[in-house]
């Protein structure tokens, strides 16, 4: 009978921490992977556009949405350095998707776009098949940060023809199509999935540029990987730095070791004009992002110290999102923003034939942004069920399993006890439990108590409902201390003699 409950129980605890424990185990917390190289230099790059002509068709939002601004920010650089040379500066337009452009980043855009004469900003219903595309200047280069299908991308090639058509088609894909694999990081050639609709884009604009009338035009693909900074339209980590700054904890899938590619908005700007009227980026395909990876406790760890240098524990929960298929939510705060698993993406490829090279850390750029955050009106926001609703889940499930074991466990140790003191007095009739056995329960519960802390890293279980918080519960570090301590880890001498 014992036996079948502790089997039943067990298999009930492993369901719930199966994913805790990963063989992800082996990757560091953080881990930093640098190659040699020569960076090409500003100069370089703004000394091949010196003279050119860029149309930039910039989207209104998402992880891309900040492109425009962080483009437009170095090309201005890039023009002062060639004002200091003599040379022609780099002339270019922007195409913008409507969007409120009383809101970052592009209110900010509009504002570096009163600094220079060279910039020019067109609606993007410019892009509309009755507009008059006459009305606008013949382009060398297109900055494709809009196309969603193979209407886009023939509404921007369609309305350049008159006026001649561009030597580059640049086109901002995304790594999001990469299928999960076991050898990381990911190269250019790993799989795809095709039912991606950037993937569909891509084959779209390789089959508009089979063309006649456009096969002169190069592609070039580039592939970025969740892209951070302080203008971001994105933010992939304020469901990280909010939680932390709340004093809330983090749910993390699986053990949390697991690794993810963070790219800075200024290192994705520079890698694509670094590919701009370069021809060894012609017809070519590039991931855009970093070497340097960080595990998702890693992330949580660098906010802790950000928020609190003097903290000496950070605050985990861990779960298992395919245990959680139905949860869905538009706002950005409430589901975790990566991969169950590692997903990282190796830039090698743009680092031995552009010559360039990531100049931005995560690790030297968290702090920075939990500043901006803590000064932000989002900081100021009361988070409640739109986004914390699957963090209480995740909790409630967790302390109800623990509890019913608590339970079931302290029944079982009471029987044990009972039994004990019943064959001490020498009644008969009643079920023998070896010392053995006894022996074997309070090591399990031990282990229960050591497990508790691993998973909820000995976080307060009174803080951790934000609308209902949890008051009271059996506690398993209770038990251990009230009853079953002079249990624990005993030597076997101390039941006494069969």
């Amino acid at each position: 009978m014992y036996l079948g409950i502790l089997s039943v129980l067990l298999v009930l605890l492993g369901r719930e921490i199966s994913g805790f424990r990963s063989l992800l185990k082996a990757f560091p917390s953080q881990r930093i992977v640098t190659r040699s190289g020569l960076a090409m230099t500003s100069h370089e790059v703004s000394t091949r556009l010196s003279g050119k002509k860029l149309l930039i068709v910039q989207n209104k939002g998402g992880g891309h949405g900040s492109l425009g601004y962080y483009l437009t920010e170095n090309l201005l650089k890039y023009n002062e350095e060639l004002k200091v040379s003599s040379k022609p500066p780099v002339h270019f337009t922007i195409w913008q998707e409507k969007t409120n452009f009383q809101k970052s980043p592009f209110k900010e855009t509009i504002e570096l776009q009163s600094k220079s004469s060279n910039i020019f900003s067109i609606d993007s219903s410019a892009l509309n098949p009755d507009s008059k595309p006459d009305s606008v200047d013949s382009f060398d280069f297109v900055i494709d940060n809009w196309s969603k299908s193979a209407q886009n991308v023939s509404q921007i090639l369609d309305s350049r023809r008159s006026k001649g058509i561009p030597s580059q088609y640049v086109f901002i894909s995304s790594a999001g199509m990469y299928q999960q694999e076991e050898l990381y990081p990911l190269t250019e050639v790993a799989k795809v999935k095709d039912s991606n609709d950037v993937r569909k884009t891509e084959l779209a604009i390789l089959d508009q540029l089979k063309r006649p009338e456009l096969s002169s035009i190069k592609y070039t693909f580039l592939r970025p990987q969740y892209l951070y900074g302080s203008k971001s339209s994105k933010n992939y980590l304020s469901y990280f730095i909010g939680r932390v700054v709340r004093d809330r904890p983090v749910p993390v899938p699986l053990s949390g070791d697991q690794l993810v590619c963070l790219t800075h908005q200024q290192d994705a700007a520079s890698f694509i004009l670094a590919a701009i009227g370069n021809p060894k980026a012609q017809n070519q395909i590039f991931n855009l992002g970093t070497h340097r990876y960080i595990s998702y406790k890693g992330i949580v760890e660098l906010i802790h110290k950000a928020v609190n240098p003097d903290a000496t524990k950070t605050k985990f929960v861990h779960y298992d999102p395919l245990h959680y298929p139905n949860w869905k939510s538009s706002n950005s705060n409430a589901l975790f923003p990566f991969r169950r698993d590692t997903f990282i993406t190796s830039v090698s490829k743009g680092v031995e034939l552009l010559h360039w090279k990531p100049q931005y850390s995560i690790q030297n750029e968290l702090p920075k942004l939990v500043k901006e955050y803590i000064q932000s009106e989002e900081s100021k926001k009361q988070w409640g069920d739109d986004e914390l609703k699957f963090d209480n889940e995740v909790l409630v499930v967790l302390i109800f399993t623990f509890s019913l074991i608590y339970l079931i466990f302290l029944f079982l140790l009471i029987h044990s006890f009972s039994q004990k003191l019943r064959f001490n007095r020498r009644e008969s009739g009643f079920f023998r439990i070896s010392r053995s056995f006894r022996y074997k329960i309070c090591n399990f519960v031990n282990y229960l108590v050591r497990l508790e802390r691993i998973i909820f890293d000995e976080i307060s279980f009174n803080n951790l409902l934000a609308t209902k918080p949890v008051t009271s519960r059996i506690s398993l570090v209770g038990l251990y201390s009230t009853i079953s301590a002079p249990m624990i880890l005993p030597s076997k001498s101390a039941f006494g003699q069969r």
